[in-house]
């Protein structure tokens, strides 16, 4: 009696000739239907909206880090399978840009002249970053990709555009001070974790960081009024 091929014709609905052997394959959706709970398993069924993802999300990153922060992880914190959790959330993208979101949504309005929006911005925005852990490199990989709702220089670019620069010119120097911020956080929230393995150094205590952000910022907002001379 001749043997079958193999293994790949199994299943497949056809004999080793090609032609139909009559038997119908039921496609993995009516597969997953008629299996219901035992094969969802602990899968929730309550639909999630995105604050609840964000609120979880936040959660992860400040406890575990950005590293840490997985569909998995996240899947685990909300009750659901991480292939589930894609019908939620599209993609880890996505979600790094609705954390990002969240974090930028509680820096405050710019008040004052420009000079005092641009300086206020840069500080309000410092400790806005360092209340979440490695929120500095995640907000940078977000604005990075581009699918922030939420500008992160909006608010400082409209300032000098009021005070009589062109948006082109307003856009760089409010992105220059968004540059220097975030390296200036993300240097202090990686040496914080090198710190909890560690002692800390006692020439880079809270108050000599401070000094050197205030540096930073006084320097480019000098270098804003230096650089473009309607200001």
């Amino acid at each position: 009696m001749p043997q079958r091929s193999g293994g790949a014709s199994r299943g497949s609905g056809t004999r080793d000739d090609g032609k139909a052997d009559g038997r119908l394959i039921a496609p993995v959706w009516l597969c997953s239907w008629a299996l219901g709970p035992a094969w969802l398993g602990s899968v929730r069924s309550v639909a999630l909206n995105r604050d609840e993802v964000v609120d979880a999300a936040c959660v992860i990153l400040d406890e575990f880090g950005l590293t840490d922060l997985t569909m998995r992880r996240l899947g685990d914190a909300l009750g659901v399978r991480a292939g589930a959790l894609y019908y939620h959330v599209p993609n880890k993208q996505t979600l790094l840009a609705w954390v990002s979101d969240r974090i930028l949504a509680d820096v405050r309005p710019v008040q004052g002249d420009w000079r005092s929006a641009l300086s206020g911005w840069a500080w309000n925005l410092r400790e806005v970053l360092l209340a979440h852990r490695d929120s500095a490199d995640l907000v940078a990989s977000a604005r990075a990709m581009g699918i922030s709702e939420l500008d992160a220089v909006s608010a400082p670019t409209a300032a000098l555009s009021a005070a009589g620069l062109s948006h082109p010119d307003a856009d760089a120097a409010a992105s220059a001070l968004l540059h220097f911020v975030l390296g200036h956080v993300a240097e202090e929230q990686a040496r914080a974790d090198w710190e909890r393995f560690g002692q800390p150094d006692p020439d880079r205590g809270p108050t000599a960081t401070e000094q050197t952000f205030a540096v930073g910022v006084q320097l480019l907002v000098d270098g804003v009024k230096a650089r473009f001379s309607p200001l």
